[in-house]
């Protein structure tokens, strides 16, 4: 009887072990220690290169212990009750339900909350035990990968990595559980979607832009720029598809002061920067960082401008809508 104990509390270590490594990622391996725990360093990195040899390993010794248990507890049960039929459906039933329960159920599920100290615990043990198993568990991961290519499936390289779904859906499950407070929820799910979001897809349309004639004077544009509120203005030649740069309004100041009004705007332009409107708003992001602007045109394929898109306009994707002093209560106006 205490054989059978320990081949079933053998069953459930590695149950434990192999749910815990499966769910072990690689931002656990970043807190770990490598120069107080070096071994468990080297084993866990190699787990998350490749896990087939460990993972094979597992499997190989729990179902010897799992067979061995089953086989101990039928022949105790024939000697008691002799050997008949029903004997051998006892042991099977019995051994089914305390291999599920304590092989299998109990043991995944505690290794699943506390996955990364089960996972780094055990790890050493595992990878001795694959070490020792070499020829049995190369031999079946050749087979396993030869009955793959037969089936068309690649079986070659380790799926551990966490795609976006993964992190929305750890995300929902922390905002159903009271972790993650709803508006945080949203700015992750922005964040990861991110990517997939083009300038035109948050541009102000060009029918909804204010622009100016570059032969303006300060005098004829300055009572339109105050009731609008806007800091930076798309200046033009002749049509607006014929951008030649941006009007940023603390220019004009000292000319204002200086009752300077004559002048035409066309005189203090700075560079514009132009965007496909095919272009990831992150691309642009980093192209803001790096050129330290915080507006750009959007053009179509075919060159001409269909609309502008600010720092401000991508800053709202990820925490929503942001308005200020100028902004309407009903309209929607590009940002300042």
């Amino acid at each position: 009887m205490l054989i059978l104990v320990i081949l079933i509390l053998l069953s459930g270590f590695f149950s434990a072990a192999e749910a815990a490594l499966s769910a072990y990622r690689s931002n656990y391996l970043e807190k770990l220690d490598e120069e107080k725990h070096p071994k468990k360093y080297a084993v866990m990195k190699k787990w998350l290169k490749d896990p087939n040899a460990m993972l094979t390993g597992i499997v190989i010794c729990n179902n010897i212990v799992n067979i061995l248990a089953s086989s101990i507890a039928t022949i105790v049960i024939i000697n008691y009750f002799g050997n008949k039929g029903s004997s051998v459906a006892l042991a099977t039933a019995i051994m089914t339900i305390l291999i599920l329960i304590f092989g299998e159920i109990t043991p995944k599920l505690m290794a699943r909350n506390n996955s990364e100290k089960i996972a780094e615990g055990v790890s050493v043990i595992i990878y001795v035990l694959s070490i020792i198993l070499t020829p049995a568990v190369y031999a079946l991961i050749f087979i396993s990968r030869f009955v793959g290519r037969i089936l068309g499936v690649n079986m070659t390289s380790p799926q551990l990595m966490i795609t976006e779904e993964d992190i929305i859906s750890y995300v929902n499950v922390g905002n159903a559980e009271g972790i993650i407070e709803e508006d945080e929820k949203e700015m992750i799910h922005s964040i990861v979607t991110l990517g997939e979001t083009n300038a035109k897809e948050v541009m102000t349309p060009r029918t909804s832009m204010l622009a100016f004639e570059g032969t303006k004077t300060i005098n004829e544009v300055w009572d339109e720029i105050i009731d609008n509120g806007f800091s930076r203005i798309p200046i033009y030649e002749e049509t607006i598809d014929n951008i030649i740069g941006i009007l940023y309004v603390k220019d004009l100041m000292e000319h204002i002061k200086n009752n300077e009004l004559d002048l035409p705007i066309k005189q203090f332009i700075r560079s514009a920067y132009f965007v496909p409107e095919t272009k990831s708003i992150i691309e642009i992001l980093k192209e803001f960082r790096g050129l330290k602007v915080h507006i750009a045109m959007v053009l179509d394929e075919y060159g001409g401008v269909v609309g502008l898109v600010t720092i401000e306009d991508l800053i709202e994707e990820i925490v929503g809508e942001i308005r200020d002093e100028y902004d309407d209560e009903e309209d929607s106006y590009y940002k300042k």
